[in-house]
């Protein structure tokens, strides 16, 4: 389910067949520099195994904010949320209260997070685009 309003970036038109075989998509993991105590033992688990399922999809993973990628993923509490700039940036980021503990310290293009609940308390603080995964 998508709420709110589209992302600040324009998608670009998907490539045609020959292109896509071409294109493969490249994604900046902007989350391996992240240490948490105590409760980060699911955000551990969860960038584990999305890094492995892109992988397995045949997405390139590049680790260098330098390099030429199509969009960086983060999957961080809102207070680590640091985008790149001038580029998309998707943050994945679930919270189990009533309310985000801090906010959003910037805005991503899109916010993924893993449910109703946490789609319900985000939109209350974040007006633009969140999917429910």
């Amino acid at each position: 389910m998508i709420v709110g309003s589209p992302p600040r970036l324009a998608v670009a038109k998907p490539p045609t067949d020959s292109k896509r075989r071409q294109h493969t998509l490249k994604i900046l993991w902007a989350v391996d520099g992240y240490q948490f105590n105590g409760g980060g033992y699911g955000f551990s688990i969860h960038r584990l195994k999305m890094k492995q399922a892109l992988v397995a999809a045949g997405v390139t993973l590049c680790f260098d904010q330098k390099d030429d990628f199509d969009i960086a993923v983060h999957i961080v509490r809102p207070d680590y949320f640091n985008p790149v700039p001038k580029k998309r940036n998707l943050l994945f980021s679930p919270c189990e209260m009533t309310a985000p503990t801090v906010p959003l310290s910037a805005r991503p293009d899109v916010l993924v997070v893993p449910c109703a609940h946490n789609r319900s308390v985000f939109s209350k603080y974040y007006p633009g685009l969140i999917i429910e995964f």
